[in-house]
């Protein structure tokens, strides 16, 4: 029997043997999760893994992959189209076991090419893991979207505080000051304290309606992987000024979403809550806290991340590659028609990929 397999997570059987899978690895990371993957997932878009089972070496690669057929510009008749793309955060294709990477890789990717093939997959887009130990050589494109954070969690307390930039640790005292007390919930019961923040903070940052996550997905997230997040929230006189949520695998916790208000900046909460998820999770013997980035290069968001880990700076990789060049060049016309019969101009966008995407 051949070691490679696509999964459904829709599939009990499929779900089980993703799973097992999963329990087995040792770094366990969320994202590869077929429940976190089942978080963004919906009738046009399926939680999916492409996995790979061995005394040598494992893999799992998971995705999302997306019927293209709801798209206003796909009007192809009988024909079908999918293209497949990351959950949001840090994706794979993960692997671990003593085999060779460069060659178990090769049958892998061959295998799964042969499978897009036949089931009309035109490109896929991947949002890669910070950590490169972990991943599985990657045949198509990747290009670096600029830095993340990672804040080693290996130093004494009293190291990690000088290597902190002054600002930090100013920050924190004045928080200590003013009263801020730090409160954690493991369970989400208090959701409607963290979305009232996070999307107070999304309204002042314009952000775009892709960070508008809906209440549903935080209420999976509760039910589905329990003891892989935590809710922290900055609390001063009974009110709940600030609040971050963060995911948990075996060996880092990520800095998911967050938000501050802004009434409440002067009393410096969210730097006294960042300090409480470091010691939290050096507290669990955790090896790392990924930060993340900012939105853009070098923005007022990156350099506040950086200021806990100024030596954390870690290249972050997107990546992508045409599965079928005959698909890709059929939805590219049907985008160009598409916005010509609608009196528009279009042209892909350069760089951006999927170019029918753009």
């Amino acid at each position: 029997m051949s070691p490679f397999l696509i999964l459904s997570a829709n599939s009990a059987s499929d779900r089980g043997i993703w799973l097992d899978l999963w329990s087995v690895w040792p770094d366990r990371e969320i994202f590869a999760h077929p429940d976190y993957v089942q978080l963004y997932a919906n009738p046009q878009a399926r939680a999916m893994a492409a996995v790979w089972r061995s005394h040598e070496l494992n893999i799992i690669y998971p995705f999302l992959l997306r019927d293209l057929s709801v798209e206003p510009f796909w009007a192809a008749g009988d024909l079908r189209a999918f293209d497949i793309t990351s959950a949001y955060g840090y994706s794979g294709p993960f692997a671990w076991g003593p085999g060779d990477r460069q060659a178990v890789g090769r049958q892998f990717w061959a295998e799964f090419q042969d499978w897009a093939a036949a089931h009309d997959v035109a490109s896929e887009f991947v949002r890669f893991s910070l950590f490169d130990d972990m991943l599985l050589p990657y045949p198509g494109q990747r290009w670096n979207a600029g830095d993340h954070i990672i804040r080693p969690l290996d130093a004494n307390e009293s190291d990690m505080w000088i290597e902190f930039d002054h600002k930090v640790r100013k920050n924190v005292n004045k928080a200590l000051r003013s009263g801020v007390r730090i409160e954690t919930d493991e369970t989400g019961d208090r959701v409607s304290e963290f979305l009232d923040i996070y999307r107070h903070t999304m309204d002042r940052r314009r952000a775009l309606n892709f960070y508008y996550f809906p209440r549903e997905l935080f209420d999976q997230l509760h039910r589905s992987l329990q003891g892989a997040f935590i809710y922290f929230y900055a609390v001063v006189d009974g009110a709940t000024v600030s609040a971050e949520l963060v995911l948990v695998s075996e060996r880092s916790v990520y800095s998911f979403l967050g938000g501050t208000r802004e009434e409440w900046f002067s009393c410096r909460p969210n730097d006294l809550l960042k300090l409480s998820v470091i010691k939290w999770a050096q507290g669990r013997r955790k090896r790392n806290f990924v930060l993340g980035g900012g939105y853009q290069a070098g923005d007022g968001i990156y350099r506040y991340k950086l200021a806990f880990a100024p030596n954390g700076r870690t290249p972050y990789y997107l990546g992508g590659r045409v599965l079928s060049e005959e698909l890709n060049a059929e939805l590219i016309r049907a985008r160009e028609q598409f916005a010509t019969s609608h009196a528009e101009a279009w042209s892909p966008r350069p760089a951006f990929f999927p170019a029918y995407r753009s």
